[in-house]
């Protein structure tokens, strides 16, 4: 909690042996005007993004997700969305749980499961 934004994509920049810059990311999630901010003070939807500023560094294909857009506001829904949607356009794959609806009518192997 006391990781400045720039420490954690650094930190995870390395474990995932990510070559690239991360300011694309940076810019995507609106973070580059909070780089040294520690994550203390992000409010829950910018702990979120961060969370998944790291997806952008991981080569896996396959994304297991707990409730991606819950808690979110409209804005950042649509972003997380998005960056969902790019994954599986580029041949990823995607697990999610949610209480929402994930909206993924554009694609076109989805299954989902309503459990009462």
């Amino acid at each position: 909690e006391e990781d400045t934004i720039k420490d954690y994509l650094t930190y995870w920049k390395k474990i995932y042996d990510y070559k690239d810059d991360f300011n694309y990311i940076l810019n995507y999630f609106n973070f580059d005007k909070f780089i040294d901010t520690p994550i203390r003070l992000l409010s829950f939807g910018q702990k979120k993004k961060l969370s998944f500023s790291r997806l952008q560094m991981i080569k896996s294909k396959i994304w297991l997700l707990d409730e991606p857009i819950s808690g979110l506001d409209k804005k950042t829904k649509y972003l997380i969305l998005n960056l969902i949607m790019e994954h599986i356009k580029y041949g990823g794959g995607v697990i999610a749980t949610s209480h929402q609806n994930l909206k993924f009518n554009k694609v076109k192997n989805t299954m989902s499961i309503k459990i009462d």
